[in-house]
């Protein structure tokens, strides 16, 4: 039998291997047909070119399965480019072309409706494009499984190799221009608001030498009060505190509110993520990171990178100040039963002791916050005594004290409270504004001298046994530092609640024989705290002479002084000027610290709470600025707050989110997921979720803010009224 010889065009369309299975079949017919040696070279050349015929019509069928493998291959690349696309438009607010309804209403009810509807198309849209992925992968699949059976190992490999770089190249150009396309739909719809708001430099303070990317400095920048939107409604939360209130309710009341609850819940669905993934990956690693601290810094509401090395370091140098002194056991037991036994003893009435007896305490923690306005960025040292075995008793005594301080001239309760005084005071030209502040005050109070303040109260009405009480509260100052126990020997501790009303009544003890035993007496001596605002009418040489009158006065109260420059003084956060007519002119100012930055727009709240944080900066602005300086535009020391400057895009708020909605109770934010302090107390905890609902601290469990039945019952009818479907 002669030897079949394909041409090139042959080899070159079906391949050298099937060319020899076409041989073989050649070859295998002739013996099934039994065709004897004799027979012609013509009739095996007609059987052979009958045989290629055949061949070729199979071979012909295969190759429409390889090109039609390939097209599905493109196809699904650009189907899977195309819902990439949709779905960033739709998590991006963006309507494309494709499902933007157009009308010459132009109204503002037309326009969102035709928003509402183009959004719903544009979900639509989604959907059909994910059932036709859906159909081209499994043709896909059905192809793949057909030409894996027909063609050998080494030309499926071949063709799949082929296939797949096309596809890819398919891929990369569709992407490309689905890229192109999203950011000018993008910038056409959402144009980037130009505006002066945070920067991020001075936002994040990074300590560390650890570089800081892209997402981190952008998730560290809107803030440790920026709240992550939930990725699920935590339904068993609402149940449970929600549960712990209506089981007081009549039984009729508590199942309708149940069912109401119920229903609303099985509706609602979690908000679209208000931050990228970029973002949430680095909160993830600097979560995962222990060697890195994330604080508040203590002035300017900057966030502040610190190594753990590096703070230990700063917490110990503050140790080895001589006020404080190392205990070799916890005193904690000890200060619990003493305060009980004291408490006990008291004049407090029998129902209110109650509240005040120490249950289960725990030693205070210390910590500290970042003073990055200052060289070497010192911390300053904070005590968290929440649980702590004096902590109910000290809140007690503060309550009770209050009303007894700021009953001098001099005292100021606010910025508010200061301008009130202010506006009316004539100067004149040779006066002097001064300001003088007292160093570390808290912790330089004699203690002694404290309690002797407190003990000339009795007879303003205090009960006779509060100075005992009060020096218990103030004696027992010691805290929890990386497993060792420390006591702080003098002064009151800064984050103990009485510490604030001790210092005023002190304060005003100490102005008052300072100010009656000095020759020269200022014109006005006003005082917040420890910040003193003084309009000195004597020169600057007696001045100095009046700072070390001060100085003088006790060893621990040591005054520092600022003078007036260029005829302004800053105090508090008001900047007080002299004016031409013999007035003082106000305005508001920020310290150069101050970050600009109060609540992020994307943030998880409640639209009320940002709309209630602008009304506070305008109200702020009216309050404190001159009115002069309000109509000239020049009533902030630094560049004014602006809405976009805080807020870059609040929403409108409806009749119903005015009133409450979803968002209201942030359960987690940035500083939940990142600040690692040592005292567990320190970050501040985010809302509790539930309207009406507030966390009760000290029991655990969840309140109402009313107590009669009838108005918890309006109260949660409300919450469930303004939850949305």
């Amino acid at each position: 039998m002669p030897v079949l010889q394909p041409d090139n065009r042959t080899r070159y369309c079906y391949g050298l291997a099937n060319w020899q299975l076409f041989e073989e079949a050649v070859t295998d017919l002739l013996k099934d047909k039994e065709v004897e040696s004799d027979v012609t070279a013509n009739n095996i050349d007609q059987l052979a070119d009958s045989l290629e015929k055949a061949f070729k019509v199979g071979m012909e069928k295969i190759h429409r399965e390889i090109r039609k493998f390939e097209k599905l291959r493109k196809k699904k690349e650009r189907l899977l480019s195309s819902l990439a696309f949709l779905l960033r438009c739709r998590d991006t607010s963006t309507i494309p072309n494709c499902v933007c309804i157009k009308h010459h209403l132009k109204t503002h009810a037309a326009k969102k409706i035709f928003r509402r509807a183009s959004e719903a198309l544009l979900r639509e849209r989604i959907h059909h494009a994910r059932r036709n992925l859906h159909q081209c992968s499994v043709e896909l699949y059905s192809t793949h499984l057909r030409l894996g059976a027909t063609l050998s190992a080494d030309d499926w490999n071949t063709i799949d190799k082929i296939t797949f770089d096309s596809s890819r190249a398919t891929l990369m150009a569709t992407r490309e221009t689905q890229i192109k396309k999203f950011e000018k739909l993008n910038n056409n719809q959402h144009p980037e608001q130009i505006t002066d708001g945070p920067e991020k430099d001075r936002c994040v303070v990074n300590l560390t030498d650890h570089n800081l990317d892209n997402a981190t400095s952008s998730i560290l920048a809107k803030g440790l009060n920026f709240a992550l939107a939930p990725r699920a409604i935590p339904q068993e939360k609402f149940i449970s505190e929600i549960e712990s209130v209506v089981r007081r309710l009549p039984k009729t009341d508590a199942d309708e509110i149940r069912e109401d609850v119920a229903r609303v819940l099985r509706a609602a669905k979690p908000p679209k993520p208000n931050t990228t993934a970029e973002e949430r990956q680095a909160l993830k690693r600097l979560r995962e990171n222990k060697n890195i601290l994330i604080l508040p810094a203590d002035k300017g509401n900057a966030t502040v990178l610190i190594t753990k090395e590096q703070y230990e370091q700063k917490i110990c140098d503050i140790l080895k100040d001589t006020i404080y002194k190392k205990l070799k056991t916890d005193p904690t037991a000890k200060t619990e039963r003493s305060t009980k036994a004291i408490i006990k003893k008291s004049s407090i009435p029998t129902e209110e002791q109650r509240g005040l007896l120490p249950r289960a305490s725990k030693p205070p923690r210390l910590y500290g916050l970042p003073k990055i306005h200052k060289q070497g960025v010192p911390l300053r040292p904070i005590v968290s005594q929440i649980d702590a075995p004096t902590y109910h008793l000290a809140k007690y005594l503060a309550k009770s004290l209050q009303p007894h301080a700021g009953k001098t001239s001099s005292y100021v309760k606010n910025s508010a409270h200061f301008i009130d005084i202010i506006k009316n005071v004539s100067i004149k030209e040779s006066d002097i504004l001064v300001s003088f502040d007292v160093v570390s005050l808290f912790t330089n109070i004699p203690i002694p001298d404290a309690v002797e303040v407190v003990r000339s109260l009795t007879s303003d009405g205090i009960p006779k046994d509060f100075p005992e009480l009060v020096e218990h509260c103030l004696r027992n100052s010691f805290f929890l530092w990386n497993g060792c126990h420390y006591e702080q020997t003098e002064g009151t501790a800064m984050g103990s609640p009485l510490s604030p009303v001790v210092a005023n009544l002190f304060m005003e003890k100490f102005e008052k024989e300072a100010l009656e035993s000095c020759e020269k007496k200022p014109k006005l001596w006003l005082r917040y705290v420890d910040d003193t605002f003084v309009i000195w009418p004597h020169g600057v040489q007696e001045l100095q002479g009046f700072l070390r009158h001060l100085n003088s006065q006790h060893h621990g109260i040591q005054f520092t002084m600022d003078m007036e420059k260029e005829q302004s003084l800053n105090f508090l956060d008001v900047l007080v000027t002299k004016k031409d007519n013999g007035r003082l002119g106000h305005a508001v100012y920020r310290k150069l610290t101050h970050t600009d930055r109060y609540l992020n727009a994307a943030s998880h709240h409640h639209p009320s709470q940002k709309a209630s944080l602008v009304a506070t900066l305008i109200n702020r602005a009216r309050g404190l600025a001159w009115v002069v300086d309000l109509a000239d535009g020049t009533h902030c020391h630094q560049p004014p707050v602006s809405v976009p400057h805080c807020l870059p895009s609040v929403p409108a708020l409806s009749r119903g989110q005015r009133r409450g909605g979803p968002g209201s109770a942030p359960t987690c934010c940035v500083r939940a997921c990142v600040v690692r302090a040592p005292a567990p107390d320190h970050p501040l905890s985010p809302s509790t979720p539930g309207g009406a609902l507030i966390r009760d601290r000290s029991r655990g469990q969840a309140t109402c803010r009313t107590r009669d039945a009838e108005s918890q019952r309006a109260h949660l009818k409300r919450a469930v009224q303004l939850t949305p479907r």
